[in-house]
């Protein structure tokens, strides 16, 4: 690898090393590595993607027995990084953000319309003075121009606390917002839409300002638009509520993922284990035989110190990171037409792991001492891997192999299931635990049961492993909870993100609502007065205006409701533990979202019923 591969947590590297590959148990069902590349000069991501295609066509043919069924792919970083629900995810963002920016808009213009509405007398004085109504829509225009630039200014600053913020709350899967970088595009965009913006949300009330300003200059009293003004403002609010509730509810529903995946249930206890990665290089462990007796030394080490309750080894945690995928054959069945073998996820453990983290053990036996290198192989099978492949049967007693040509392998257990690192796979994880010492790879994890924190039990881990070797590095050194945080930190990070942008739409909403109602109240102070004057009780003036804006509302969440419908099936794929059309999600948003509103509207709502007629009548 090049240091200048500078993307994603790659460009945090501080040390390179060359690549060594184990070749002492050379084996084709290994896939393990990624590989990255830079485009040649002319060439497309299409042609690649092609050239990499027929490359694994050919491996396929040239090597049947392992490859059968694979295929090779190629794709922007980005894109690998993202993956389908990942993509699907992106794309809600930016749908999201598009909406807040209306919303923000549709406010902006609302206030704008009042405000032009309330200048109406200003602008006629003007008029009569010889400014032209271009000269007049030019001066409203610079204003809110202004006001458009210094916003855009703001909006930068936020974004960069903002991506800092994400960075820390992903911490584990940062990578993709390291990549998010403020650079001259995101100014360029930013700038072009402080340009657009005012010229598609200022020019409506510019050109009802001036339409209204001659009608004003006769009537020293702003008439607020009259009935068509009051219409858009509506309508502009309206707007607001519908893109609110759509923001509401698919934040509602990727939190109620995040909620279910952090609560399902996982199959073992991860609470009061500590995990330590150890990558052992093949240069100084060139052969099994020394990597287990390394390990074998490292926990012997490990059990000495007063706070262990017990250590073993694994490839792979459960919920952090992902097992090695092999393809699996199943003696005595008839091989698949197109040689692709089902995959299931391998694990490298060593026999007291699965009393370690508590992973019950449903039929024939757990991993043994004696499953040594010279025994005979064995495997433990998970009961999703058993109940899928041996649907009328046991297991155990059968055998499996990897290869056409490898060993065969008893299955001589089969254990709980564990949950799946997929956040779209609501089926446990289809793994096989096979013994350490008959697969002794050179990178395992340390799992130690222990009630010490990770803080004060970093340095009493390392010495231990460091009294076996004082040149071997301790990696990822965290608690088991801490490890499968870091792995869906992503997605925590994603929804805080997406929940920020709900609540910021719901107060802008609601503020518009209330902006709405209030000026509406302030323009028919006079009627309003009339209204008392002439009988009407208070709780019939407030209870039509509190009418006519619950109209809005009930308006905002009638269109709001179908367009978050649709917007919710593109989820499908990226939710966990709740349908997309889940009712308390879209029942219960509304609810907030009216109740937060009737509020709003109670407001203006009160201040008009306690309207004082002569008051009213003599101001005006």
């Amino acid at each position: 690898t090049s240091p200048d591969m500078g993307f994603a947590d790659f460009g945090r590297a501080q040390v390179w090393t060359p690549l060594v590959l184990d070749r002492t148990e050379p084996s084709r069902d290994r896939r393990e590595l990624f590989v990255t590349a830079r485009l040649a000069p002319g060439v497309t991501q299409e042609r690649a993607t092609q050239e990499v295609a027929a490359i694994g066509r050919d491996v396929a043919a040239e090597h049947p027995e392992t490859d059968a069924g694979w295929e090779l792919w190629s794709a922007p970083v980005m894109t690998s990084l993202l993956g389908n629900e990942g993509k699907v995810i992106m794309l809600m963002l930016v749908l999201t953000v598009t909406a807040v920016v209306l919303i923000a808009c549709a406010n902006v213009a609302n206030m704008l319309l009042a405000r032009a509405s309330a200048r109406e007398t200003e602008l006629a004085v003007r008029g009569a003075l010889g400014a032209g109504r271009g000269r007049l829509v030019r001066q409203l225009l610079t204003e809110n121009l202004v006001i458009s630039m210094v916003a855009g200014g703001l909006g930068l600053v936020l974004a960069r606390a903002l991506l800092d913020f994400l960075v820390r709350v992903s911490n584990g899967q940062e990578e993709l917002f390291m990549m998010a970088e403020l650079d001259g595009r995101v100014v360029g965009f930013t700038l072009l839409v402080a340009l657009v913006a005012p010229l598609l949300f200022g020019g409506l009330p510019a050109l009802r300002a001036t339409l209204g300003a001659m009608g004003a200059l006769r009537d020293a009293r702003s008439t607020g638009g009259g009935r068509s003004g009051r219409r858009t403002r509506a309508v502009l609010a309206g707007a607001q509520v519908s893109l609110a509730l759509t923001l509401m509810v698919v934040a509602g529903l990727l939190t109620r993922t995040i909620i279910n995946l952090q609560t399902r249930d996982l199959g073992f206890d991860p609470a009061g284990l500590m995990t330590a990665f150890v990558d052992l290089p093949e240069a100084s462990y060139p052969d099994a035989a020394a990597r287990v007796r390394f390990f074998d030394e490292a926990r012997g080490a490990l059990t000495g110190i007063p706070a262990v309750r017990g250590v073993e080894l694994a490839s792979s945690i459960p919920l952090a990171d992902f097992g090695d995928f092999r393809g699996l054959q199943i003696e005595g069945r008839p091989e698949p037409a197109d040689r692709a073998r089902p995959l299931v996820e391998v694990m490298t453990v060593t026999p007291g792991y699965a009393p370690l983290v508590g992973l019950e053990v449903l039929a024939g036996r757990g991993l043994q001492e004696g499953d040594g290198a010279g025994e005979p192989r064995v495997v433990l099978l998970s009961r999703e891997v058993a109940e899928h492949f041996w649907p009328d049967s046991s297991p155990v007693g059968g055998r499996i192999r990897w290869t056409e040509d490898g060993p065969w392998i008893e299955v001589v257990g089969v254990v709980a299931d564990v949950a799946t690192l997929a956040e779209n796979d609501q089926r446990p994880a289809q793994a096989v635990y096979v013994p350490y010492a008959q697969n002794a790879v050179s990178g395992m994890y340390l799992v130690v049961r222990t009630p010490a924190d990770a803080a004060s039990f970093a340095g009493p881990l390392r010495e231990a492993v460091w009294s076996v070797d004082r040149n071997q590095p301790v990696d990822r050194l965290r608690s088991m909870v801490q490890a499968q945080y870091d792995a869906g930190a992503g997605g925590v990070a994603l929804v805080s993100l997406f929940g920020i942008f709900a609540v910021f739409a719901l107060a802008m909403a609601v503020i518009g609502i209330y902006g709405v109602m209030s000026y509406g109240v302030s323009q028919r102070r006079a009627e309003i007065g009339l209204r008392i004057a002439l009988g009407a009780e208070s709780r019939d003036v407030g209870g039509m205006v509190l009418g006519q804006g619950l109209r809005v509302v009930a308006a905002g969440v009638g269109v709001g409701l179908p367009i978050a419908w649709l917007l919710s099936r593109l989820l499908e794929g990226a939710v966990y533990g709740v349908s997309t059309g889940d009712p308390l999600i879209f029942l219960g948003v509304p609810g907030i979202l009216g109740l937060t509103a009737t509020v709003a509207i109670l407001v203006p709502a009160i201040r008009a019923s306690r309207a004082q007629p002569v008051e009213v009548l003599r101001s005006e």
